[in-house]
């Protein structure tokens, strides 16, 4: 072996990762700036509970709401021109937007026709901070309308042809290799899999690695901009 190549190849892969350490550390977007804010909650949460009603005072790490919930805190907080363009038809009784409500400013903002968000239409290439949401096909007042979570790690591709994805939300069942204990709910980080069709755009999903298949579902992902 050339002892001098090997030298060579290790200089270059020392610099290729002290090279992307750096851009990840320089990465200002909007996602990387949401998704960092949510894994500062969960380091310091004393109380959660899954409920619709939001009750989320960070002063005493307490957060108690529901998925959709959690993220418009969020976005009215920090990104509150990017709240204010989330909008919809299905719901019109809503106090605040719902899952259906991402799920329709995501399809509108595939169509060029949404300040703050673009949609990401195949789940690879969706990067950490992004928001994923589904719609139930019919909308009840007073019943769930779908779930919203948002992306906390890059998906990756597996064998059987499912894509796993590691996210943050506020749920009733928890996750695969959950931060959530065993029998409780709230907010909390694990890891989802997800169908993809033959364009690369989530179908169907997993709550967990031995859950049960979702039937097809209506899935959109949105990206701050």
């Amino acid at each position: 072996i050339n002892m001098t190549f090997v030298s060579q190849l290790k200089i270059v892969m020392m610099v290729a990762l002290l090279w992307s350490s750096h851009a990840i550390a320089q990465d200002k977007t909007p996602g990387k700036k949401l998704i960092m804010r949510l894994e500062a909650m969960l380091d310091k949460m004393e109380l959660t509970q899954y409920q619709a009603h939001t009750e989320i005072d960070e002063k005493k790490n307490n957060y108690q709401c529901d998925c959709s919930g959690l993220v418009c805190y969020l976005l009215r907080s920090d990104f509150p021109a990017a709240y204010k363009q989330l909008d919809g038809v299905e719901s019109p009784w809503r106090v605040r937007p719902y899952s259906v409500t991402f799920y329709e400013t995501f399809i509108r903002a595939g169509k060029g026709k949404v300040e703050g968000w673009e949609r990401i239409h195949k789940l690879l290439d969706a990067r950490p901070g992004d928001v994923l949401a589904w719609r139930k096909k019919k909308i009840t007042k007073g019943v769930s309308t779908g779930h919203t979570l948002v992306i906390a790690g890059l998906p990756e591709l597996e064998k059987d042809g499912r894509v796993r994805v590691r996210v943050i939300d506020s749920t009733r069942k928890i996750h695969a290799d959950d931060s959530r204990p065993e029998g409780t709910n709230g907010v909390g980080a694990g890891t989802m899999w997800f169908e993809v069709d033959e364009a690369g755009m989530p179908v169907r999903f997993f709550v967990d690695d031995k859950g049960k298949r979702s039937q097809q579902m209506m899935i959109a992902i949105g990206r701050l901009r």
